[in-house]
Formats: C-alpha cells, sequence, structure tokens
C-alpha cells in the first residue's frame, strides 16, 4: 500500500509542478515569478506522518497490551543476566560460555556451540567457577538464582 501511494503521488508532484512551471509562473526578462506550489507535496507529506503516527500508535499498543508479558519478562531476565555477569567481571567469552552452562551444558556442547576447543571451553569454566568462587557445576544454577532473585 505504502509503495502504490508512494508512486500515485510522485505522479502528481510532477504534474502539478509541470503545471505550475509552464502555465502559472511568469518569465520574462525585467521579473522572475515563481509560485511555490505543492499542494500534492504537502496532502503526501500529511498522509505518510499520519501513517507512520497510526503504525506507531497500533505497534506500541499491540506490544503493550497483547498479552505479551514474555517480551517484558524475557528483557529483565536479559538486564539482570547482564548485570549478573558484570558484577563478577565476565568476558565476552565467558558469558557465552556462562549461559550455556545455566542451561546445563556439557564442556563439549558447548565447545560445539561456540566452534571453541574443548581446552578454551575448559580453560572459561575454571576462570567463571574462580569468579563465582564454587567449585561444581551444580553450585552454578544455585547462585545464579540467589542471586537475582
Amino acid at each position: 500500500m505504502g509503495g502504490d501511494l508512494a508512486i500515485i503521488f510522485s505522479i502528481a508532484i510532477i504534474l502539478e509542478d509541470s503545471y505550475v512551471i509552464f502555465n502559472v509562473d511568469q518569465y520574462s526578462s525585467l521579473t522572475l515569478k515563481i509560485y511555490n506550489r505543492n499542494v500534492c507535496e504537502d496532502i503526501f507529506s500529511i498522509i505518510v506522518s499520519l501513517l507512520v503516527i497510526y503504525f506507531f500508535i497500533h505497534d506500541y499498543q499491540s506490544t503493550r497490551l497483547s498479552g505479551n508479558p514474555t517480551t517484558h519478562k524475557e528483557q529483565n531476565e536479559t538486564t539482570r543476566f547482564y548485570l549478573f555477569c558484570q558484577k563478577y567481571q565476565f568476558t565476552q567469552r565467558e558469558q557465552d560460555i556462562f549461559k550455556l552452562l545455566l542451561q546445563n551444558k556439557q564442556n563439549q556442547q558447548i565447545a560445539d556451540e561456540l566452534y571453541l576447543s574443548l581446552g578454551t571451553v575448559k580453560a572459561h569454566v575454571h576462570n567463571i567457577f574462580v569468579k563465582l568462587g564454587i567449585k561444581k557445576r551444580a553450585q552454578i544454577k544455585v547462585l545464579y538464582e540467589q542471586e537475582v532473585e
């Protein structure tokens, strides 16, 4: 719809400008009177502005009222995750591995998913354990849930 509207108004603007240039504007050797009338362009701008406002309000209301609390919940969870990682000064790669550790993934699964060697994953897991002050994988989720809630 938007593309068709743009084409229609582009043609209307060209026709209007052509009419004004050749029939309304006055060109003489002593004076030059050019009338700036862009009625079609003004109407097009108003319609586009109204459509933008409509879609913005419609999108805002559908996001806010559509009963989609998972989006808000997921945003909160993501924020909490990164705040936790910041607190323990995880590197970006440690954050990636920590996220997978929270999903109970084993070292080989993490290595395969992140395209890392098993030794690299083990080194990062060790660093995560040291930063968290834990000794076992089972403690990861417990500590995370205690701190996040």
